[in-house]
């Protein structure tokens, strides 16, 4: 913004609508069991192994490294993915109890969300438990997002990425990124699902 200040205006949210509410974020730390700990190491292990022998033969800057880095570092991504999902479940479960609010989990991996659904259909009966996944279509997106709306409580679990986008969730003021991102404007899009005229919470 400073550095194109003598060329273009750019605005932010808070300068051009003052009432939305802003965003207050925390962090939950969960430990892995031992396990998924273990498994973890290993990819960790084998992965130092793997970029070492890259760097001393010089092919650290290579197209087929560069894709296998990315490969690597996702798979470690999945591995925490998976293991945090009972701590999310128990979270969610907690506050729908607590609440009487919405609650919207964004996840990153297909089999993640799948899993996270599964255990609240279980674990919350009489609470209707929707989601969003990336082969939906955007018919099908959009109803959900109204069913999601008109209920007084509900959990949405959603893609973050399919649900970056074009839905209005303004009656719902708490999520979880259950998976982080590596590019953090995907993390915003989602949180922007919120920030909507609309939006009661402070």
């Amino acid at each position: 913004k400073e550095y194109i200040k003598d060329i273009a205006i750019r605005r932010e949210r808070v300068e051009v609508l003052k009432d939305l509410p802003l965003i207050n974020r925390t962090i939950q730390y969960t430990e892995l069991d031992a396990l998924t700990q273990n498994e973890y190491d290993g990819e960790v292990s084998e992965f130092v192994s793997w970029w070492n022998e890259k760097v001393i033969g010089g092919e650290e800057e290579d197209f087929d490294t560069q894709q296998n880095l990315l490969a690597k570092l996702a798979r470690m991504r999945h591995i925490t993915g998976l293991a945090k999902i009972p701590a999310t479940v128990d979270y969610v479960v907690n506050f729908i109890e607590d609440t009487d609010r919405k609650m919207v989990v964004f996840h990153h991996h297909k089999d993640v969300g799948e899993l996270i659904y599964r255990e609240l259909i279980d674990k919350l009966p009489g609470i209707s438990v929707l989601r969003i996944t990336a082969d939906m279509t955007s018919e099908e997106r959009y109803n959900t997002q109204v069913e999601f709306n008109k209920l007084d409580q509900c959990v949405l679990i959603g893609s973050t990425l399919a649900s970056g986008e074009g839905l209005n969730l303004q009656t719902c003021a708490d999520c979880i990124m259950h998976e982080r991102q590596w590019n953090p404007a995907n993390e915003e899009q989602a949180e922007g699902r919120f920030i909507r005229i609309g939006q009661t919470a402070t």
